[in-house]
């Protein structure tokens, strides 16, 4: 069997990739090992590519972030991310017939409805990230429009010309049956981290990979994430000089924001005590998970999200702070602190300072963090449960004579 896999195609802030492009990698390369050739149509980095077939999309966007300022960078990422998802369909397109894929997965609605009407008779695979309704959690008349066009319009489209649909929450999964979709047309695919197993020794000397100007004694807040205005790490240092207790904050990743970030950090005189690092490799930012106070994470829309579930598995102790997540089933009881809501800088700094209390009764009580993958309810699959969900998936939308013909490792 063959699978040809699009991912959003918009990674490509330095190393500050995308959840949705994360999470494509991965499956697409257990795909390769369990089921056959994969082609892979996105961006990549040469240590990548590995022994998938790749397909690159060119990494240029439609609109320069340089020429716009803080109000408008995030309304052009999403012109830029429509307009790399239309590039990652067409590269598709282009390669269809060299490659003559039996499956198609894609994690972007608009290059899910692009394929779908150029190749209509090929199984395709929709995997949903963002969830719908998310314009009615963001404020800005223009702001509201652009998240009905994206995330209601553009992914009903998708699914509705999808064979089948995997969500990547229990919460997207409920959106989409209370919007008619028939139930035997969903799943919830399961989530594997990118976390070691078993004991983990703090790895305190790897920060220097990231945050050398960061002393290994300094407690510090981790937010992680692409940034381009849907995450608010702007609240994140706007609570900084509210914050009592001696904590720093961390911010990795990158994105059109950036530079605006650096700015507010430099306005509110807080380059002693933010640390933007754009650059983290996933060696450094297992050690920034395991040695974090907590990690937290602001956000106006939230599918699963990636960083959570690697803090989880590491045992850092978690926040997220969005409004529309609807369901606890992702989260065990007692390991992420659900709140829905945007908050403000005080009851941010409020959270910091209480996590940071609890982080020192830990200490003083000699508690040790252990990695625990299993804490994360959606890592609990094996390997071999993961190839089980794809080959009950595989039935459900491919022929018998395309399924006999599959590879399996």
């Amino acid at each position: 069997m063959k699978t040809l896999v699009v991912s959003h195609a918009a990674a490509s802030f330095a190393q500050s990739k995308g959840g949705a492009d994360v999470i494509a990698l991965r499956n697409a390369r257990f795909l390769q090992g369990s089921f056959g050739p994969v082609g892979y149509v996105g961006i990549l980095s040469p240590d990548e590519i590995g022994s998938l077939t790749y397909f690159p999309v060119r990494d240029t966007d439609l609109l320069s972030y340089d020429r716009l300022g803080p109000q408008l960078a995030a309304y052009g990422y999403l012109l830029n991310h429509l307009f790399r998802a239309a590039k990652a369909a067409l590269v598709a397109n282009r390669n269809y017939g060299g490659f003559g894929p039996d499956l198609v997965i894609v994690h972007t609605s608009t290059a899910a409805v692009m394929l779908k009407t150029l190749h209509p008779r090929t199984p395709l695979v929709y995997q949903i990230h963002d969830g719908l309704f998310a314009h009615r959690t963001v404020h800005g008349r223009l702001k509201r429009l652009v998240r009905f066009l994206m995330n209601d319009l553009l992914e009903m489209a998708a699914v509705k010309r999808a064979q089948y649909i995997l969500c990547v929450s229990s919460s997207i999964e409920l959106q989409l049956r209370n919007a008619g979709v028939p139930e035997e047309k969903l799943s919830v695919v399961p989530f594997v981290p990118n976390a070691p197993t078993g004991d983990n020794t703090s790895p305190s000397a790897d920060r220097t990979l990231v945050a050398s100007h960061l002393s290994t004694a300094e407690p510090f807040i981790l937010s992680v994430g692409q940034q381009t205005g849907r995450k608010r790490f702007d609240l994140l240092i706007e609570a900084m000089p509210l914050v009592k207790s001696p904590l720093h904050l961390v911010l990795a990743g990158d994105g059109p924001l950036h530079a605006h970030y650096r700015n507010l950090v430099d306005r509110l005189n807080l380059s002693g005590r933010v640390h933007l690092e754009q650059h983290v490799s996933d060696p450094a930012l297992t050690a920034l998970y395991t040695d974090a106070v907590a990690f937290m994470l602001v956000s106006e829309n939230e599918g699963f999200p990636v960083t959570i579930a690697e803090a989880l598995a590491l045992g850092c102790p978690s926040y997220l702070l969005c409004p529309n997540i609807q369901s606890d089933t992702e989260y065990p009881a007692g390991d992420a602190h659900l709140i829905r809501q945007i908050p403000s800088p005080n009851f941010l700094a409020q959270l910091m300072d209480d996590a940071y209390r609890a982080h020192q009764r830990a200490a003083a009580e000699g508690a040790t963090r252990t990695a625990h993958p299993e804490r994360v309810d959606r890592a609990r699959v094996s390997l071999s449960g993961l190839k089980g969900f794809y080959d009950s998936m595989i039935a459900r939308v491919l022929s018998p004579t395309v399924r006999r013909g599959e590879v399996s490792g």
